[in-house]
């Protein structure tokens, strides 16, 4: 494998929608009137002889299914000499964005907020126009990389000593014993479900001069520290990139990574009310306080990764389907749900706006697992994207799901790379892509792992394991590495 130079490039674009708009990411619609901070796309381009990537990173919850589709098309007309399945993009995970594809509040959007498929399409041409902006401005460049550590994600799900006895929600849960942000005061919390995992990369772009030109940054944490807010806004993305902008200029860019981070949430679940005081009497925010982390880490590893700039490497990018299996929905599970469904529908008529959302959501999810029933008679497996890419020591793969952390620890511990960031909420899955949980969270129930929330189950999840470490074997031969 041979040593290729580098070139590099980089766009980004403003994807704040007009208002009022729906933001997604919540059981009930929440309509913004306001804007509290910018969203941003971003684009990063990278060739290196005849291999090449151009990745768009965007503050987005999610990527409806056929979003990589339209891009694709759109980019093959006007870049045609760059392979589109090469074009990879990604979300950050803020719950405070628009919605792209109605999916749970189909109909139940007030007729005078901003239309998915409207947004769908502004975000369609900003990923395109920024891809070919990045890929046109590719020119000679230098990396360097290096990680450090900054508490930002904590644990999300409880586990108890004994089930909880709480009744099955159509359309919402189930749960045995565990639960997402369950209670941790009561005699029955035995402790946290899984791992969490502090450590950041960073890959840092610089000119033929050695100036700083942007920063790829792949930290396993959503960008949900103010999720519940009903005004747009990147989250603590936003306050990263003021710091940025102050540090090194307007010129410089920002590639904000989610790695896995599915079981994983920006707030603390223990001692709650010291967290509150330390940042009250810091005068910072939550979010202000992990854009601190970020940026302290950051300016770490930069000072000590540039003394070790590389303006050439091998660079591979392997992609394509992967064929895993689904999530299953029992008989039992079948004949609960519709019997539940049917109930739901009969209810009498929600009052409020937010109970009208709160149970159109409920209905289409219950929707999905009747379908899905239907479905597995005949489909046995799903498809989803994968990208599998080398550059130099380091490693991406991808996920399009929320990715149980677990996963991307077994995909590292046999990985041959110095360092492999999984990235989660990237490229073309399923519809809708949902969480991809552990066999302990399936166990365990609960919000994020049972059969409404997760379209791919552990036995599938292990399958995409297996086929991303074959593909690291193949790009890190033994011989090399």
């Amino acid at each position: 494998m041979e040593k290729r130079v580098l070139s590099i490039g980089w766009a980004r674009r403003d994807i704040t929608p007009s208002l009022p708009v729906a933001l997604c990411g919540q059981f009930h619609v929440r309509v913004a009137t306001s804007v509290l901070d910018p969203l941003t796309l971003t684009a990063w381009a990278v060739s290196a002889g005849q291999e090449a990537l151009i990745w768009v990173s965007c503050d987005l919850v999610g990527l409806p299914q056929n979003f990589h589709a339209c891009c694709r098309k759109m980019l093959a007309e006007e870049l045609p000499e760059f392979d589109p399945e090469k074009l990879i993009i990604s979300a950050t995970h803020t719950h405070t964005a628009p919605y792209m594809d109605a999916m749970w509040h189909d109909g139940v959007i007030p007729p005078d907020a901003l239309s998915p498929s409207a947004y769908f399409q502004q975000l369609a041409r900003a990923v395109v126009d920024a891809a070919v902006e990045a890929w046109r401005k590719r020119s000679p460049g230098k990396l360097s990389y290096g990680h450090d550590y900054a508490v930002c994600a904590h644990q999300r799900r409880m586990t108890y000593f004994h089930d909880l006895d709480l009744p099955h929600i159509i359309g919402e849960k189930t749960e045995t014993n565990a639960a997402m942000y369950g209670a941790t005061a009561t005699p029955e919390f035995k402790g946290f479900e899984g791992y969490v995992d502090h450590r950041i990369d960073f890959i840092f772009t610089y000119d033929p001069e050695g100036k700083p030109t942007g920063v790829v940054v792949a930290l396993p944490c959503p960008a949900q520290a103010t999720e519940w807010l009903s005004e747009v806004s990147a989250d603590f993305w936003h306050e990263v990139r003021q710091y940025l902008r102050k540090r090194f200029g307007a010129g410089f860019h920002l590639l904000p990574l989610c790695c896995a981070a599915g079981d994983l949430a920006p707030r603390q679940q223990l001692q709650q009310k010291e967290e509150e005081r330390m940042l009250k009497l810091g005068g910072r925010s939550n979010r202000q306080a992990i854009a601190d982390r970020i940026t302290a880490a950051m300016e770490e590893v930069l000072k000590w990764s540039r003394s070790e700039m590389f303006d050439e490497a091998v660079f591979l990018h392997q992609t394509g389907n992967l064929a895993v299996t689904p999530r299953m929905i029992a008989e039992e599970e079948y004949v609960t749900v519709k019997s539940g469904l049917e109930k739901l529908r009969a209810a009498p008529p929600e009052e409020s706006p937010r109970g009208v959302s709160v149970k159109q959501a409920k209905i289409y999810r219950a929707e999905q697992i009747l379908r899905r029933y239907e479905n597995q008679k005949t489909d046995s497996r799903v498809l989803v994207e994968q990208h599998i890419i080398r550059l130099g020591d380091i490693a991406f793969c991808t996920c399009p799901q929320e990715l149980f952390l677990n996963y991307a620890l077994r995909i590292q511990a046999r990985s041959s790379a110095l360092s492999t960031m999984v990235i989660q909420l990237t490229g073309r899955g399923v519809n809708p892509n949902g969480y991809l949980p552990t066999a302990e969270a399936e166990k365990g129930g609960g919000y994020s792992a049972c059969m409404y929330c997760c379209a791919i189950g552990s036995e599938g999840g292990q399958e995409m394991v297996e086929s991303i470490v074959r593909a690291l074997e193949r790009a890190f031969p033994s011989d090399v590495v």
